[in-house]
């Protein structure tokens, strides 16, 4: 029994520390959504949508909050995660695996699952080849045409590509699973492309981040509305150019990654989450990180505001050669 009242009294100070919390957040959220629907007004967005959206995402913060907290506290995937402290860093890692592939007599073999317009890794004085797989036919014409850092470019669904017996000694995949409905099949695919010991660098926006929430809980004209007014990216949504539809299947968050990769015998090699990328400039960038702070107060805690994606090295095999 003192087990159980000391349950119920954890339970009680939490909804009391959470009503303190969004109490002293309210004044703030409510000056955000007067400023939000300034601009709303400005560009013709539905008002009435937006308001529904700000209900829906309070309301499953809320949700998140009281149902969730055991569940969460249990779950050792909520424990802290390592941050990169700049993008030169994490280029760094990356750059690091990619090496650890080199062999002698040839070539290191990368495949880029979704490559869109830009690769962004300089991989100078390493001997490779880089074949890129891409849906989006005008960001990949921009790669094969304009940009021409790849040996071959491929127009096709992930889903459904065929690469014959192809194996890969790396495939790389950068914020593309959350934009597809069965990305489970397409994780399989994936690992079915390496070579033994070969290395899958996966990139994911984390759902279990403020900013990541959001961006799953919101609909895309709300994510084109975000890159073109507070991002700057005036040609956001159109063709070759982000955002994307997104749909967030369960393996596409912290704790899906390390379940498949637990369950399919794969060694995660690196887990990183960014903790240098402030979206926006001057104003906006004050917005975006206050809105980020404000979520994770009124979830309780329960989502971060410190990271926005998730950064993994996926091993298949042995390293032995």
């Amino acid at each position: 029994m003192e087990g159980v009242r000391g349950g119920l009294a954890k339970n009680r100070d939490f909804q009391l520390n959470y009503a303190a919390r969004a109490v002293r957040v309210a004044k703030g959220v409510a000056s955000g959504l007067n400023v939000g629907l300034v601009l709303c007004a400005k560009v013709s967005i539905n008002t009435s949508a937006t308001f529904e959206m700000v209900i829906v995402l309070v309301s499953r913060l809320r949700q998140m909050s009281f149902a969730e907290y055991s569940y969460c506290e249990k779950r050792a995937v909520v424990s802290q995660i390592r941050l990169f402290s700049s993008e030169s860093e994490q280029t760094a890692l990356i750059r690091g695996f990619i090496a650890q592939q080199v062999q002698i007599g040839r070539r290191v073999e990368i495949l880029e699952a979704g490559c869109g317009s830009s690769w962004l890794i300089d991989l100078g004085g390493i001997n490779y080849s880089l074949t890129g797989v891409d849906l989006d036919a005008v960001a990949l014409s921009k790669r094969v045409n304009v940009t021409k850092d790849l040996d071959e470019g491929i127009h096709a669904d992930l889903r459904k590509v065929d690469l014959g017996d192809r194996q890969f000694d790396v495939v790389y995949n950068s914020f593309v699973l959350e934009h597809i409905s069965g990305a489970e099949i397409v994780l399989d695919r994936l690992v079915s492309w390496l070579r033994p010991s070969g290395v899958l660098i996966i990139l994911i926006p984390d759902p279990g981040s403020a900013y990541g929430f959001v961006t799953k809980m919101t609909p895309h004209w709300f994510h084109v509305f975000f890159y073109r007014f507070l991002l700057g990216k005036v040609d956001a949504g159109k063709p070759g150019h982000a955002p994307y539809r997104t749909f967030y299947d369960p393996v596409v968050s912290r704790g899906g990654i390390l379940d498949y990769c637990a369950e399919h015998g794969l060694t995660v090699e690196a887990e990183f989450g960014d903790g240098y990328w402030k979206p926006g400039t001057g104003f906006a960038k004050i917005i975006v990180g206050f809105s980020k702070w404000a979520i994770k107060i009124l979830s309780g805690g329960r989502l971060s505001d410190r990271h926005t994606y998730l950064l993994y090295v996926i091993r298949r095999g042995s390293l032995e050669r």
